[in-house]
Order: C-alpha cells, then structure tokens, then sequence
C-alpha cells in the first residue's frame, strides 16, 4: 500500500460513510490505522441495522486495528490528565502517539495535544 501511515478518528469514518470526497481520498490513498476504541464507537451506534453494521464491518476490515497495549494504555492515562480529553479521545490520542503517525481528525479538542501531529479535516 502507498502513501503515509495515519491513524484516523472516529469522526473521518462516518464522513466517509455518509459519502464525503476528502475523507474517500484518504482512506484510498494511505495506510491506514484505527484504534481498537474506534471500532467499538461505530459498531456500537444505537439502532444501527444489520446492514449498517455490515457496511461497517466491511469498511473496518480495510484497516489495521491497534489493540489497546500496556504501553497505550500508559499513555492514555498521562494524556487524559494532562490534556483533560474524555476517554475514548485520550485513547484515540495516546494510540497516534505510541504508532509515531499523524491523527486525522475533525474534532477541535484533539489540536490541544501538543505532541500530537494532526491532520486537521475540514469538514464542508
């Protein structure tokens, strides 16, 4: 696979799913990465239809899922009171940090964590 290792938010897979150009672009042209966390963000949507969760599934298959190690789990912990993320954020944040790649993310409150390299999404 081309292009650069990234670990994507939660929030770049559901703009891909609800159809968004950039967010295609960077899933087909990178490697990509997602957090254990992430995983259990989409699959767990309430009133999500087996074919929902299907077409997920199918998307999720696309990607490496990063177990939450010792080593992550250590560097959640710090990132969380350092920077007051909610949980599932500090996860997303310390497994980006533990893999040595860039986050892509919508969500504003990630651009606080200093050693993190972001690539900010424009949403439109």
């Amino acid at each position: 696979m081309n292009g650069t290792n990234l670990l994507l938010d939660t929030n770049i897979l559901i703009y891909y799913l609800n159809g968004n150009k950039t967010a295609y672009e960077i899933i087909a042209n990178n490697h990509i990465f997602i957090s254990v966390i992430t995983k259990m963000e989409m699959l767990s949507f309430v009133n999500l239809s087996k074919e929902e969760e299907q077409k997920i599934e199918k998307l999720l298959s696309l990607f490496t899922v990063l177990p939450l190690s010792d080593k992550t789990q250590n560097k959640t912990i710090e990132v969380r009171k350092k920077y007051k993320l909610k949980l599932p954020d500090a996860i997303i944040a310390a497994t980006a940090l533990e893999l040595g790649c860039s986050l892509v993310t919508a969500d504003k409150q990630m651009l606080s964590v200093d050693e993190l390299s972001i690539l900010e999404f424009q949403a439109p």
